[in-house]
């Protein structure tokens, strides 16, 4: 029978009462359940004071924050330099040591994933067959991490091979593709290597107007035995695009029909990146705009046409400057001009300049006009006047010139012209040849040949320049002497890895033929000396020296017939402002028409200081004479804008 009571409860009185006993059982077990977990746990590993870190108030662990597990990494192995530096760039281990994990498991599970990130590491470098080996000490504190590693031998490659999979490709990709770069079989089977291949054959077909072209699927395959790696990667090449219409964005004040002219393709013509960059290079070296941009549009499906689209931003047209110069012996001079760059519209360019110090006055009208009757040719136009008062001698001059400017090759630039030159010159030496003062007029044929791949004018840091003139005179009114005055110089820079240092070298020479030194009047000689030519020296004094034609107490230069100068200089960067310069400068002119190397040849050397402004650097140089004469000062300043060369 069920008793009263449990009749009275009901069935959800039952159900409430097991609930409550339940509950009431469960609690009486939990500190029982607990005090064995704790006897059947593993003990912590002591402090450095002996005592166990768990040895704490339970209230008082659970108020703190959880505490991490530090540690400290090593590598050992017999790992060259640079392979050494990327398993430390690369490591999970050594980049994250500063957020160490918060337990034992989590610093195992780190260790584990830096093995597998380190062995990837590794076969990227042609390591095929590494081991990485670790080796934790969890009784230390900081845990010690010990990574073994043992390189192997480095695996070579066999080969890659490259596959069109297009149904018909085309002669020119076939062509294309067998005149690619390679790598040479036994190279180390380094994956950057073949990722650079990969990119640089997909490059070559865009940039060849295959603008669809595409990979396919690659196999890389490892011989163990052999050490080989060898991969064939399958490439579709698609339809080679031409180039379509072009449509020019941003124009406001230079006329389209200008821009156009400077196209260096026509419509088309199979698209192909070095052109698209020789536009956007002939564009620039206007100096209409500040930025130029050129859109290639993949054509419509089924088509081979490749709208094109030009974006510029025109910059001013007109601009005012002006600068500073100072060196020891001659003081200060100054110089100043206005220019326009566009007139009607067309890029043609007009400059009025003006300079002015010690030695010099004068002033200058240049005028340009770009696309004379060829897209790559320019007219050019000049008139100037202006004294001279060295101490070689005092002129007074008028000379107006004409010609031609040719873009050759790209960064090569010939000048062909017709010169007028009105002179009237006195030496200032007793016994330079000539009759003291004189007024020679000369017509001359100046031809020009110029190349520059360096990356500035004001401040280059890498790139070769090269100049060569040569000018036949033939003199009117007068005794109609002719001769022909030549001039080869050479530059280069080279920078360091990082840019830092910069090592720049020149040298000159040249020559004038067809009559001596004393039929030439000495404004038209060579003279060495001073800031641009060799340093230490004063203007024009780095030869042969005469008494003054007044005064015989003094010296004055003679000039002469050739000229042979040569310099180096090491250019270190120091912060985004500054920079340091040693220098050493070396020079001469001779009486003859070639060099004479058995005469003396003057050698300056001196440091630099270099202020880096957005227009170039602020010079200051300071040198003095190696070998100089008792007559040449010891020290020379000199100060300007932009590097010496």
């Amino acid at each position: 029978m069920i008793p009263a009571s449990v009749r009275l409860l009901g069935r959800r009185g039952i159900a409430l009462f097991c609930v409550i006993a339940f509950a009431l059982a469960m609690a009486s077990l939990a500190p029982a359940q607990a005090q064995a977990e704790r006897q059947a746990a593993p003990q912590a590993a002591p402090d450095a004071d002996g005592t166990s870190p768990d040895a704490q108030p339970e209230q008082a662990q659970d108020a703190g924050p959880r505490r991490s597990v530090p540690y400290k990494v090593e590598f050992s192995g017999d790992l060259e330099a640079s392979l050494q530096e990327l398993i430390e760039r690369v490591s999970i281990l050594k980049t994250d040591i500063d957020t160490p994990p918060l337990s034992d498991v989590g610093l195992r599970r780190r260790v584990r994933a830096d093995v597998a990130h380190l062995e990837a590491a590794l076969r990227s470098q042609g390591y095929y067959a590494a081991r990485v080996a670790e080796k934790v000490d969890l009784a230390v504190r900081p845990v010690a991490v010990e990574i073994a590693i043992d390189t192997g031998e480095r695996y070579l490659l066999e080969g890659i091979e490259f596959r069109l999979i297009d149904e018909r490709p085309t002669p020119h990709a076939v062509w294309l593709l067998g005149s690619r770069p390679k790598l040479e079989p036994g190279a180390p089977a380094r994956s950057d290597s073949v990722k650079t291949l990969v990119s640089d054959v997909l490059a070559r077909f865009v940039d060849a107007g295959y603008l669809g072209a595409r990979l396919g699927e690659r196999e890389f395959r490892v011989d163990h035995a052999t050490r080989r790696l060898t991969g064939v990667i399958e490439l579709s090449a698609g339809t080679r695009a031409r180039f379509g219409a072009v449509q020019f964005e941003g124009l406001v004040d230079v006329r389209e029909d200008h821009a156009r002219s400077l196209l260096k393709w026509t419509q088309g013509d199979y698209l192909r990146r070095e052109q698209i960059d020789a536009t956007n290079a002939a564009l620039l070296a206007t100096r209409l705009f500040d930025s130029v941009r050129v859109d290639r549009k993949a054509p419509v499906a089924g088509e081979d046409v490749a709208p094109v689209t030009i974006v510029v931003v025109e910059r001013a047209f007109r601009s005012i400057g002006f600068g500073l110069d100072y060196d020891t012996e001659d003081g200060i001079s100054a110089n100043a001009f206005w220019e326009h760059r566009n007139l009607s519209g067309a890029g043609r360019r007009i400059r009025f300049s003006v300079h002015g110090g010690l030695e010099e006055l004068g002033g200058d009208v240049a005028y340009r006009r770009p696309n004379f009757f060829h897209p790559d040719r320019a007219f050019l136009g000049d008139l100037s006047l202006g004294t001279e008062d060295t101490k070689a001698y005092e002129a007074e001059r008028a000379a107006a010139s004409v010609g031609i400017e040719r873009l050759l090759a790209p960064g090569m630039v010939g000048r062909v012209g017709v010169g007028f030159d009105a002179t009237t010159v006195e030496a200032a030496s007793a016994n330079d040849g000539t009759n003291g003062n004189e007024t020679v007029t000369f017509v001359s044929v100046p031809l020009v040949v110029r190349y520059d791949s360096s990356d500035s004018l004001l401040a280059p840091s890498k790139g070769v320049r090269a100049d060569f003139s040569t000018t036949p005179f033939f003199e009117l009114f007068g005794s109609g002497a002719s001769f022909s005055k030549n001039r080869l110089t050479l530059r280069g820079y080279r920078p360091t890895a990082d840019g830092r240092w910069v090592g720049a070298l020149r040298t000159s020479i040249g020559g004038i033929f067809g009559v001596g030194r004393s039929e030439i009047p000495i404004d038209k000689r060579f003279f060495a000396g001073g800031g641009g030519s060799v340093r230490g020296y004063e203007h024009q004094f780095a030869g042969p020296l005469d008494v003054d034609r007044i005064d015989p107490t003094r010296l004055r230069p003679l000039g002469g017939r050739s000229v042979l100068e040569s310099g180096a200089e090491l250019r270190r960067r120091i912060g985004e402002s500054f920079g340091l310069v040693g220098f050493v400068d070396g020079g001469a002119v001779y009486e003859g028409a070639t060099p004479d190397l058995s005469k003396k040849f003057f050698i300056g050397a001196g440091l630099g200081l270099r202020y880096y402004t957005a227009i170039g650097p602020v010079r200051l140089d300071v040198a003095t004479p190696v070998n100089g004469r008792a007559s040449d000062d010891p020290v020379q300043i000199y100060i300007s804008i932009g590097e010496s060369y």
